[in-house]
């Protein structure tokens, strides 16, 4: 029923009472082919064409991206194809085709009216795609839903016990560190007396650190237990 198009003055949806219309995703439609009339339901300006589709001569293309949003969406942001980065859902299901999301401290209504099939984890964060709407009220029809990928750094050590080592002589273990997704170096420190780091930070390649070993050196000066 809704056939969402866009040209250099913005967003607009066709709507039809029975079918959609007869147009793909990335098809264009030259200036001038398609005729329809306006109408408002619900607060939502519809076009309902009076070109039969295949009377449109559309061609094929490519489908654009949705448009990243970096605020709650507003009246002006109408029919607008959107990604929303970030999302946590409250429930893990749609209840009665809507759910609750929450997208840079705003709660999003979230309205499933092409039928999609998803379920979600409500301590998980995902990027929403769907179309401006309002019913009454603002909302976004959902199209799809793809998880965050999370940032993760694993860290292991040979052996945390260093044993008994006479004063000033030395003993060294081995920090191993793995991670992925990581948009920063990852610092590290150490506490206690006698114990030092050969580094204190490891930058990622691309993202990612494999098997980066640092030595963990514990020298003692004076006699005692040290931790």
């Amino acid at each position: 029923k809704y056939t969402y198009i866009k040209d250099d003055t913005g967003y607009g949806v066709i709507f039809t009472n029975s079918e959609a219309y007869g147009l793909e995703a990335g098809n264009v439609v030259a200036s001038g082919k398609l005729f329809a009339s306006k109408t408002t339901y619900r607060g939502l300006v519809e076009i309902i064409p009076t070109t039969p589709a295949n009377e449109l001569g559309a061609t094929s293309n490519t489908a654009p991206d949705p448009e990243v949003m970096n605020a709650a969406p507003v009246e002006g942001d109408m029919n607008k194809y959107a990604k929303f980065e970030s999302v946590t859902f409250a429930s893990e299901a749609f209840s009665s085709n809507s759910i609750k999301g929450t997208f840079r401290d705003n709660e999003i209504t979230f309205y499933n009216t092409f039928g999609a099939s998803a379920t979600f984890d409500t301590s998980k964060k995902y990027n929403v795609v769907g179309c401006v709407s309002i019913y009454n009220t603002l909302q976004v029809n959902f199209i799809s839903a793809e998880e965050v990928a999370e940032p993760t750094l694993n860290v292991k050590i040979t052996d945390a016990d260093f044993g008994k080592v006479a004063i000033n002589d030395s003993h060294e273990r081995t920090l191993t560190l793995n991670g992925s997704l990581l948009t920063k170096p990852v610092e590290l420190t150490i506490e206690g007396n006698y114990f030092t780091l050969a580094s204190n930070s490891i930058t990622p390649t691309d993202g990612s650190i494999s098997e980066a070993k640092i030595k963990i050196t514990y020298k003692p000066t004076v006699e005692g237990t040290h931790t």
